[in-house]
């Protein structure tokens, strides 16, 4: 829209639609309202509560406006745009590449953290058992080894006394003459 400048010596302003405003009911206390938003990139969306779609300006021009919203164009837009574009652009896709790294940096840091966490319990975990059972087989065996020998030790000192006692009384008897006597008994 041009609006033309009563003051001769003054050039005309050019004003860009830029928004609207959309009422939707019967009265001004009763009903919806929604709008139309141009973007920087000159493409229009529609805002209607948490919906958001993208519309072509045709579709803009046929809705019922409440209110209209324009801003000033200034001689050089058209470069300021393209440089503030190009500005917009290239800082975006550097932060979000910067930020992409910096998230997918430390996520594989925690990641790696927490992998290596739960490696090394489970580790140490399976470790002290395998070394738990070797030493209380070692431990074991040994005991067992051990005891085997003392119990055979004193079984057989046990049963050495006993045949040497025995022996000793049958020689005894035999030289005082009772040993046919004994054997008999038995």
């Amino acid at each position: 829209m041009k609006i033309k400048n009563l003051n001769p010596n003054e050039k005309s302003v050019t004003y860009k639609l830029v928004s609207i405003l959309i009422h939707k009911g019967t009265s001004i206390k009763r009903g919806h309202y929604y709008s139309c938003i141009k973007t920087f990139d000159e493409n229009w969306y529609l805002f209607n509560d948490d919906k958001v779609r993208r519309i072509n300006e045709n579709e803009v021009y046929k809705q019922e406006a409440y209110l209209l919203f324009y801003q000033k164009v200034c001689d050089n837009e058209n470069e300021n745009y393209k440089e503030i574009h190009r500005d917009n652009h290239r800082d975006n896709h550097r932060d979000n590449h910067r930020d992409n790294h910096r998230d997918n940096h430390r996520d594989n840091h925690r990641d790696n953290h927490r992998d290596n966490h739960r490696d090394n319990l489970r580790d140490n975990h399976r470790d002290n058992q395998r070394d738990n059972l070797r030493d209380n087989n070692r431990d074991n065996h040994r005991d067992n080894h051990r005891d085997n020998n003392r119990d055979n030790l004193r079984d057989n000192h046990r049963d050495n006394q006993r045949d040497n006692q025995r022996d000793n009384h049958i020689y005894q008897y035999k030289e005082n003459g009772m040993f046919n006597f004994i054997i008999n008994l038995r």
